[in-house]
C-alpha cells in the first residue's frame, strides 16, 4: 500500500476527519489533502504524522501492509456489507409502502 493510500486508512480507522488531523499535526487541512492526492510529506512531518497515528515512520513509509491493517480492513469490509444489505432491506421495504 503506498503512502497515500496508508495516511487515508489510518485517518479512518482513527475516525478522524481531515481538518481534526490536520490539527494534531499541526498543519492546516490542504497540507493533508496534498499528502492524500500524493505528494510526501517531510522528515519531520512524518514524524509527526506517526506520533499522531499511533504508528511508526517506518510502518507509514512501508510498502507493506501489517497484520493489524489487513485484519482492520476486513473488518472493515465485513461492516460494510453488513450496512449495504441493512440498506438494501430498508430500500425494499420502503418500496413496498
Amino acid at each position: 500500500m503506498d503512502f497515500s493510500k496508508k495516511l487515508y486508512f489510518l485517518i479512518s480507522k482513527n475516525k478522524l476527519t481531515q481538518e481534526e488531523f490536520a490539527k494534531k499535526v499541526n498543519t492546516r487541512q490542504q497540507v493533508v489533502s496534498r499528502w492524500l492526492s500524493g505528494i510526501k510529506p517531510s522528515s519531520k512531518s512524518i514524524a509527526k504524522i506517526a506520533e499522531a497515528l499511533s504508528t511508526t515512520p517506518e510502518e507509514l513509509l512501508s510498502e507493506k501492509e501489517s497484520v493489524n491493517q489487513i485484519h482492520s480492513m476486513k473488518k472493515e469490509i465485513k461492516f460494510l456489507r453488513k450496512e449495504v444489505e441493512l440498506l438494501k432491506k430498508q430500500i425494499i421495504k420502503n418500496k413496498k409502502k
